[in-house]
């Protein structure tokens, strides 16, 4: 039992001295790039290894889709860039999701600033109070249909806005 105390003091110490490490070496930054939260956010397949994402500006690496270190390192490289205040596109801006969760690990620039630059991003934010699920009837034999027919749908109070999101103005295709 004292060891398993042990053992858990190490890890938290080992860990609480990654999340305040000023500079990550390489075995840190391989470590981190195959956490488990870090291959969610690149939606990487277990079984292939590769993101399910193929569109290249969904990554700041060429090798980002194969390469999740590679994609952590070219994600910590961006989040050091200057914020360029005509553009609006910083990496934190473009990857809040990233930049929350490395930010629980690594000292970044700007930390507790950073997504209030985003004036675009913070702007759709601010634009939606909730968002639900929308499950449509599904048929029981098959549950995947339940999952196909899945809808987000983000709700605002201002109701003389129009939404490109709003279900009642537009359908989408997706085919």
């Amino acid at each position: 039992m004292k060891s398993k105390i042990f053992i858990f003091f190490l890890t938290c110490l080992y860990n609480l001295h990654l999340a305040h490490s000023t500079e990550l070496t390489a075995a840190n930054i391989r470590e981190l790039s195959q956490h488990a939260e870090w291959q969610k956010l690149l939606h990487v397949d277990a079984n292939t290894g590769e993101s399910k994402i193929t569109s290249t500006v969904f990554f700041l690496s060429k090798e980002g889709r194969l390469h999740s270190e590679m994609e952590l390192q070219a994600t910590l490289k961006a989040f050091e860039q200057p914020w360029d205040a005509k553009t609006q596109r910083h990496a934190v801006c473009q990857f809040p999701a990233r930049y929350v969760w490395l930010s629980q690990y690594v000292n970044l620039p700007m930390a507790e600033a950073a997504l209030t630059h985003c004036t675009v991003l913070n702007a759709w934010v601010s634009e939606h109070d909730a968002v639900s699920l929308v499950l449509v009837s599904g048929y029981l034999g098959n549950p995947a249909s339940t999952f196909g027919h899945s809808l987000l749908k983000l709700s605002s109070a201002q109701k003389n806005k129009t939404n490109c999101l709003d279900p009642k103005s537009y359908g989408l295709d997706l085919n």
